[in-house]
């Protein structure tokens, strides 16, 4: 009975913590979960991540102001630190293994 009662706890932690998730962060990535395998992915959206003149969709997600020339408003991206805090803030020590899937390794510098 105890498995079972601890089973439905953690069955409910990670629903809640999609949804947190889905809530949060539905402007920058899609949020995917696989219940059998017990995973947890997000996509996030490369469009999102372009910098772009600031609007009033930009509420959601707090935003870094890039300078651009003289005159010109300035361009927004999101804040990438608020992004991955605000991920481990709601995982709340329910993320018991992070990957980064996808990412290119930086080529190497050949200019010395």
């Amino acid at each position: 009975k105890g498995e079972r009662l601890r089973a439905a706890a953690t069955r409910e932690a990670v629903e809640s913590l999609v949804r947190g998730l889905r809530e949060h962060l539905s402007p920058v990535c899609l949020v995917f979960h696989d219940a059998d395998s017990k995973v947890v992915a997000l996509k996030w959206r490369p469009s999102a991540f372009f910098p772009q003149h600031q609007n009033i969709l930009m509420g959601a997600i707090p935003h870094t102001m890039v300078s651009t020339e003289k005159g010109q408003p300035p361009l927004c991206v999101p804040n990438v630190l608020y992004l991955t805090a605000a991920v481990a803030s709601l995982a709340d020590g329910l993320a018991l293994d992070f990957q980064v899937a996808g990412v290119r390794p930086a080529l190497p510098d050949t200019q010395g």
